[in-house]
């Protein structure tokens, strides 16, 4: 872990992502990497920043004391940003922010409707409580073929077997 924090405070970017994506898949030591994961919170690297949001999320419950810091960034931070510091706070244990990535898959003017259902898939069964809004979303007859299938696989990664069920082809 020494060499890994070396790594992960490089002012060299792709270090700095190596270092901290090492530390989010290991998984341990939440006293060392939840606070190191916390100070990319306000960084303008932006393979830092996302890589400490997915880093928090890997953690899950045991990062549960960033969430605070998080919910301040969401108030700070936009676009795909912020779809990533919500993306954290569910695989943390706050599913309230399934809403806000929810919102931006059906906001039919975003730019980050992909990214959102993209981070959702990423969630696996963290994410079980927006299958039913994504079904609705599915089967909306003002989607284009590609956005209904990328939503048919993401019900499936988040519930396997729910979209063929519903007569989705993910």
């Amino acid at each position: 872990i020494p060499e890994l924090l070396i790594r992960a405070q490089s002012t060299n970017h792709v270090d700095c992502y190596r270092g901290l994506s090492l530390i989010g898949h290991i998984g341990t030591r939440p006293e060392v990497a939840v606070p190191l994961f916390l100070s990319n919170v306000t960084s303008t690297n932006p393979m830092a920043f996302g890589q400490s949001m997915a880093g928090l999320e890997q953690y899950g419950p045991p990062a549960s004391n960033a969430l605070p810091a998080l919910e301040q960034a969401l108030t700070l931070r936009t676009g795909h940003d912020r779809l990533l510091v919500a993306y954290a706070m569910v695989g943390i244990g706050d599913r309230s922010k399934l809403t806000l990535l929810l919102a931006e898959v059906q906001n039919t003017n975003s730019p980050y409707r992909t990214n959102a259902l993209s981070l959702l898939l990423r969630l696996k069964t963290d994410a079980l409580d927006a299958v039913p809004a994504l079904l609705a979303f599915a089967k909306s007859s003002t989607n284009d073929y590609d956005l209904q299938t990328h939503t048919a696989r993401t019900i499936e990664q988040i519930s396997p077997g729910t979209a063929k069920a519903a007569g989705l082809r993910p």
